[in-house]
């Protein structure tokens, strides 16, 4: 089963926001560790004028810190699947793409922090083959800990996840800053973002 949070983002500002344009209660997708994920996003130049991404034929993302290697990726086929949202439509600004967070060299990153802050990274290449990022997303991923050994889980499973977007927050006051600065902050730490049980609506 995979695992679908909605964001929203605008480029405007480099940066999520909520889902009236605000950068006040902005949410940070929230995803645990060995998941099959799905991440739908709202993108916007200024909202409420949605982003266009009608001549973007390629796309890649890179899901990991700020400055370092890529550590989770999702290349042109795993975006904008319309089983996975029946509503993407890239010239509307709506993009989604699959990915798995199952991935030794995550694991290894995580190691035993409770959860980590990365950053996704959505690249978009037009017809020309000219390449640009388009979006740099904050993403939180919780660890899977034995808490009788504080050690990272092998595990494979996630009893408390959620199969869809109710329950995906966690609150953005604090990574804002570090998604906008983007190379400057180094956000790898566990303490990126307030864990907090939020809700949206697509």
């Amino acid at each position: 089963m995979r695992i679908a949070r909605t964001t929203y983002y605008d480029a405007n500002v480099t940066n999520i926001v909520a889902s009236n344009g605000s950068g006040t209660g902005a949410i940070i997708p929230v995803f645990t560790r060995d998941q099959e994920i799905v991440l739908k996003i709202h993108s916007y130049n200024g909202y409420p004028a949605v982003s266009n991404f009608a001549d973007v034929v390629s796309w890649k993302a890179d899901i990991g810190s700020v400055g370092r290697n890529s550590l989770v990726q999702a290349t042109n086929t795993a975006f904008n699947i319309h089983a996975d949202w029946s509503a993407c439509n890239t010239a509307a600004g709506r993009v989604c793409f699959r990915g798995s967070l199952d991935a030794a060299v995550l694991d290894s990153d995580i190691g035993t922090s409770v959860y980590k802050t990365y950053f996704c990274t959505v690249t978009g290449t037009d017809s020309g083959g000219l390449s640009s990022p388009l979006m740099n997303i904050p993403m939180t991923i919780i660890n899977i800990v034995n808490p009788e050994t504080g050690m990272s889980s092998s595990s494979s499973g996630d009893s408390s996840a959620s199969s869809d977007d109710s329950s995906q927050g966690s609150s953005a006051s604090s990574a804002s800053s570090e998604s906008s600065s983007q190379g400057s902050s180094g956000s790898s730490s566990s303490g990126g973002s307030s864990l907090s049980s939020s809700s949206q609506t697509e």
